[in-house]
């Protein structure tokens, strides 16, 4: 049976290295959930009530969106805003990982 996903290994042996709930229920659990919840307000933002879904033509990052919101971290954080400081460490880990998803399978703007 072919996947459609092209990072899951084939092989069994190589398939039980992927723990996927192991890493989301064992590591930073607070910042999954942080996440998630980022994710949820941006995706009724950008593409409705459809469901949850990465509108990746939306706001394609490359980077350079993580350090705005590193610069706008510290700034909050120094001044005491606890709550914008925190949206703004929420949206580093986000982009985070769309810089990792997106570099990782090659989508713009690392396609060429």
């Amino acid at each position: 049976m072919e996947s459609k996903n092209k990072i899951l290994p084939l092989d069994d042996a190589s398939r039980q290295e992927v723990r996927p709930l192991d890493y989301y229920m064992g590591y930073f659990p607070n910042a999954q959930v942080l996440k998630s919840i980022h994710s949820y307000k941006a995706n009724l933002k950008h593409t409705g009530e459809i469901g949850m879904v990465w509108a990746d033509d939306k706001s394609v990052g490359d980077g350079n969106q993580i350090m705005r919101h590193l610069i706008d971290w510290r700034e909050a954080h120094d001044r005491g805003d606890y709550e914008e400081a925190l949206y703004h460490a929420t949206a580093i880990a986000w982009r985070g990982d769309e810089l990792l998803e997106r570099y990782s399978q090659k989508k713009p703007p690392f396609d060429k």
